[in-house]
């Protein structure tokens, strides 16, 4: 959904940019041998309306990160954290608005039968885009609050839930990954349910997971134990 096929005659030259695939090993943990893992993206530095573009988009804090730890272990919640399945892909779809273009690779265009007159048109953020990350904060912050999250003055990546003025549900977002706890109320439950259903997930773990290369362990007593020995 994040492209269509258009003609390429009348394209100026400068509306195509290229694409690339980045390859590498992931480290699987738990596992002795690595994951071939690959990632087809476009050469960003080519679009050509690069210089007009917004392209900045916010992170979460190292101190909202601690927040989120804190209110968890101080409310005795589970502290979770939830990978989002190729994000960029699932952010705002108005690329189509600024009659950008790709040029596929040659395997790309066997696999999806695009002949040599024909090009990429993109409709949506990909990989590679220099917009692509704010797209998706974006994305976020639409989903978020029109589902009552409010997102706190000091943090944008930073969101909160409420019920009858009590606090049920704390997410923090850092690009596609979401550190959050949830209340075992009634409402938090359905929170965490409606969240879930959101976008799609690579993975969701609890109490165990890494982080900005911090690893995270929360205990049986709730409290939680941060390391960095991996990182470095």
């Amino acid at each position: 959904s994040v492209y269509s096929i258009a003609a390429r005659s009348g394209i100026p030259k400068n509306r195509i940019m290229t694409m690339r695939w980045v390859l590498t090993w992931k480290v699987v943990p738990g596992e002795t041998q690595k994951k071939a893992k690959a990632r087809l993206v476009v050469r960003g530095f080519q679009d050509p309306d690069l210089q007009t573009l917004r392209t900045e988009a916010p992170t979460l804090a190292r101190h909202s990160r601690h927040l989120i730890c804190q209110i968890s272990s101080s409310m005795n919640w589970d502290l979770e954290n939830g990978d989002v399945k190729t994000a960029f892909l699932q952010g705002e779809k108005d690329e189509g608005a600024r009659e950008v273009y790709v040029e596929p690779t040659k395997d790309v265009s066997d696999i999806l039968g695009i002949r040599s007159d024909q090009v990429m048109k993109l409709e949506g953020s990909v990989y590679g885009l220099t917009v692509a990350p704010r797209r998706w904060h974006f994305r976020v912050f639409k989903d978020l609050t029109s589902r009552g999250w409010r997102q706190h003055q000091l943090d944008p990546c930073l969101y909160m839930k409420y019920h009858d003025d009590k606090l049920i549900a704390i997410c923090g977002v850092y690009v596609d990954d979401f550190i959050m706890a949830f209340s075992s109320c009634a409402h938090g439950k359905k929170t965490r349910q409606e969240l879930k259903t959101i976008y799609i997930w690579g993975s969701w773990d609890v109490h165990t997971f890494k982080l900005c290369g911090v690893q995270y362990t929360q205990h049986s007593d709730y409290s939680v134990h941060l390391k960095q020995k991996e990182y470095i």
